[in-house]
């Protein structure tokens, strides 16, 4: 992630906005593995490149953080994994156990979170 979350002008213009919703989600997550303190190796080399994503406990820190800055709601988009859906095709079965590790985070840190969408 090449955004800094903490920027002033940034934290600003989703502050005036409020009342609203921060929406982190979209296609991007379709490809977003988490790289939790409870399976750190699940990211392999190329999962942090400008096609596939690797969320670590620091990027997804830094992201709630904004959203607590900016008295926002927080909606978060759960990835469902669509690189190993695209290898094994018509037959991929989601495995959750990724999401799990990373909800677990949540809960473990005391974060509190609007909404989760899939």
């Amino acid at each position: 992630f090449h955004i800094e979350f903490s920027n002033k002008n940034l934290v600003a213009a989703a502050r005036a906005l409020r009342p609203s919703t921060l929406r982190f989600g979209g296609s991007g997550n379709d490809y977003l593995l988490y790289n939790m303190p409870s399976n750190p190796d699940v990211c392999m080399s190329g999962h942090d490149s400008p096609r596939f994503g690797c969320m670590n406990a620091t990027h997804w820190d830094k992201l709630y953080n904004l959203a607590e800055a900016t008295e926002t709601d927080f909606l978060f988009g759960v990835s469902f994994d669509k690189i190993s859906a695209g290898v094994q095709g018509k037959g991929y079965r989601w495995n959750s156990s990724n999401a799990q590790d990373m909800m677990q985070y949540i809960v473990d840190s005391n974060q509190t979170i609007w909404g989760f969408e899939l």
